[in-house]
């Protein structure tokens, strides 16, 4: 099984003689959608140190026989239950007995940790005398980081990568130049192929995947610096080598370049998972360079708008009056790892860094994932009363026309038409405009919105086993959603 948790899908057929529907789509809120609880629900959280995660990784880290950091930190679980942590750039042992590192010690751009049960093992590429990355850099002053990753039909492990290349002017020298899928054997983790994604748009194509049914979508980052903004794509089944298409902000359309900012203030990673009748996006609120908030949103559709919750977790390591008393720290990219999920409990992680690198030889704890769970409190709106008591007196009876010419003396049947008067004419009944003729092409577009909790397994040996159910149902012309587009500001790698 793939490591999402039940993810209903619910299919939405846009109707119109096989064409997307574009201007003539109408904004689809949450709170308008009669079919979904979430966006009108209260939601509180509280959170806490995940200490079994903490203390596995950080035990392991501190043994300094294999991975001793690392940052990005996504995990997917593979058929067979075992967990993979996708880490991008990664300091591997030794570790000395002060918790410090060599400066010799080798520093790889990318790599795994295999979880199996409380056992943890890295997989990395090159020798043991000359270790390399997983996925070797493709160029001399580039490499790769990965980000999400699926278990596709053949059970193979999907990682998506961006290719980054640096000019050698110092730590903030680098820029991003295109999409890329590592596709790895799930067995031996040997690098079967590496494949183009689409990139012509701008978009960093890694932040998050999330199976939903008969499609994927995947989440994207479009960086502009101190602005980011969230991008939304879909790909039909578990294969992110099949054809793509980007929500516009009115439909879903094969071009990439007509991919819409769906909001700002994301990080360049973040999570969207289904939760109740709705998703839940978790990210570092990036409107504040380097904040220390993670805060959640709701949306009852996978491509939003995105209704904010709130704070959720401050990240206690970040600045002079944090943890660790050092200005240099900073925290970022916090997401979901919705495999763990117990009932509406997340296990969250995010990265802690530090802008003078020599902190990370000085202190061998500062670059690992912190691992926080999130209990959340989902209280349904109250169902409004109805503005009118149902009564069981009879209906006043509609006027009848008399059948003989009006005459000076009272209808002797009762008739309450006054006399010389005539009864208005019935108005004509409003009827229904017809039925678009066109039936739904092949080609209509599906949008997904889930239903029901994940499965129980949160805890760290039993990994648990996602899956997956459609459910579909078909809306009306004028039903198109539409994105919000708002401009926020993003915290650095």
């Amino acid at each position: 099984m793939s490591r999402r948790g039940c993810a209903v899908a619910a299919a939405t057929a846009l109707v119109g003689s096989g064409l997307l529907l574009t201007a003539t789509a109408q904004p689809a809120r949450a709170d308008a959608n009669d079919g979904c609880s979430l966006g009108q629900a209260e939601i509180t959280s509280t959170s806490a140190v995940r200490e079994d995660f903490t203390t596995l990784f950080d035990t392991y880290s501190d043994s300094g026989v294999g991975w001793t950091g690392g940052d990005s930190t996504y995990s997917v679980e593979l058929d067979d239950g075992r967990q993979v942590w996708v880490f991008s750039d990664t300091f591997l042992g030794p570790v000395n007995d002060d918790l410090s590192r060599p400066e010799s010690t080798p520093f790889l751009n990318n790599s795994f940790v295999v979880q199996d049960g409380l056992d943890l093992s890295t997989v990395r590429g090159g020798t043991d005398a000359e270790p390399d990355s997983l996925l070797p850099p493709p160029a001399e002053n580039s490499w790769y980081w990965v980000g999400d990753s699926i278990v596709d039909a053949d059970g193979n492990l999907q990682v998506t990568a961006a290719q980054f290349s640096s000019g050698g002017g110092g730590m903030w020298d680098f820029w991003w130049d295109s999409n890329h899928l590592a596709t790895f054997d799930a067995d031996t983790f040997e690098l079967l192929d590496v494949s183009d994604l689409p990139s012509e748009s701008g978009v960093q194509w890694s932040s998050w995947i999330e199976p939903a049914g008969e499609v994927t979508y995947v989440y994207g980052i479009e960086d502009a610096g101190e602005s980011k903004y969230m991008h939304v794509a879909r790909v039909s089944g578990p294969d992110l080598r099949g054809e793509w298409e980007y929500w516009t902000g009115h439909g879903w359309d094969s071009d990439e370049t007509h991919s819409a900012r769906v909001m700002d203030g994301v990080a360049n990673e973040y999570s969207v998972t289904a939760f109740h009748d709705g998703y839940l996006l978790i990210t570092q609120d990036t409107h504040e360079t380097f904040s220390a908030e993670i805060k959640a949103y709701t949306s009852c559709f996978p491509n939003g708008p995105f209704e904010e919750v709130g704070t959720i977790h401050q990240m206690p390591e970040v600045g002079a009056a944090g943890s660790y008393g050092n200005p240099n720290i900073y925290a970022y990219n916090a997401h979901e790892h919705p495999q763990f999920r117990t009932g509406d409990s997340a296990l969250l992680s995010y990265n802690v860094n530090s802008f003078e690198s020599a902190d990370l030889y000085q202190d061998v704890s500062i670059y690992r994932p912190r691992f926080v769970q999130v209990d959340f409190t989902v209280t349904p709106a109250p169902e409004e009363d109805p503005t009118e008591a149902p009564t069981d007196e009879p209906t006043e009876q509609p006027t009848e026309v008399p059948t003989e010419a009006p005459t000076s003396e009272p209808d002797p049947a009762g008739d309450p038409t006054p006399a010389g008067t005539t009864a208005p004419a019935e108005e004509p009944t409003a009827t229904a405009p017809d039925a678009p003729d066109a039936e739904p092409s092949e080609d209509a577009t599906l949008a997904a919105a889930p239903a029901g909790d994940r499965p129980a397994g949160g805890s760290l040996a039993n990994t648990g086993t996602g899956t997956g159910a459609v459910l579909a149902a078909a809306l009306t012309l004028a039903a198109g959603t539409a994105l919000l587009t708002i401009r926020r500001v993003r915290a650095g790698r």
